[in-house]
């Protein structure tokens, strides 16, 4: 999320959306939302015997549904601050 504080002084109201002010006090803030983004994070990177769902599906489904997929260690941490680049 973007903040942004806009000049000259802006006044907003819900009914009549921004307006200005004469206050040289008075100032705007914009917020840019983007639309959130999704991932599809799988789990036990470093133990592959144990995982649920294969890479290949894991993958597919991502592909499919065109969604970024991941792989982490939830036990060593690995990969995890990837997934918020």
């Amino acid at each position: 999320m973007n903040v942004q504080v806009v000049q000259p002084p802006l006044h907003f109201s819900p009914r009549s959306g921004p307006t200005h002010v004469h206050s040289p006090e008075a100032s705007f803030v914009t917020v840019q939302r983007r639309p959130p983004q999704i991932v599809l994070v799988g789990n036990k990177v470093d133990e592959e015997r144990l995982r649920k769902v294969q890479v290949d599906a894991h993958c597919a489904f991502a592909k499919q549904h065109d969604l970024k997929a991941f792989y982490v260690s939830a036990k060593t941490g690995d990969s995890v601050t990837m997934m918020f680049r």
